[in-house]
């Protein structure tokens, strides 16, 4: 699975996506978003991935604002490991997320999260 969605080809990874989305029970229509921000804010554990999985899901057009908006609450998250799994699918596929992209890209120290902006920006994971 995870091979499948670090895959630079589309045609895999995005299946991979939607098959963990499913496995987590975090449907496009699901009416537990609210637990899942819930779980964001106060489970710090497992913020990463579900940053991540809330990233996957605005990516695919559940609630896009409020997806964004929660992503950029933990762009200066004092985890570098949040920074990075918030920023793995941070381009939720809309105008508002063109500026947050392009500051990561221009003022974040660390390379890893620069690369994450840049292949966000581009349209594709890399």
């Amino acid at each position: 699975m995870l091979a499948a969605l670090d895959s630079e080809d589309p045609r895999v990874r995005a299946p991979a996506v939607e098959i963990d989305l499913a496995a987590s029970n975090l449907s496009k229509v699901s009416g537990k978003r609210r637990a899942f921000l819930n779980q964001i804010n106060n489970d710090p554990g497992s913020r990463s991935l579900t940053l991540w999985r809330l990233g996957a899901l605005g990516n695919r057009g559940v609630e896009p604002a409020t997806v964004l908006a929660t992503l950029l609450r933990y762009a200066h998250d004092s985890s570098q490991q949040t920074r990075f799994w918030r920023s793995k699918d941070g381009d939720v596929g809309t105008d508002e997320s063109l500026d947050p992209l392009l500051s990561i890209l221009a003022h974040r120290r660390f390379a890893k999260n620069r690369e994450r902006a840049a292949c966000n920006l581009r349209g594709r994971e890399c």
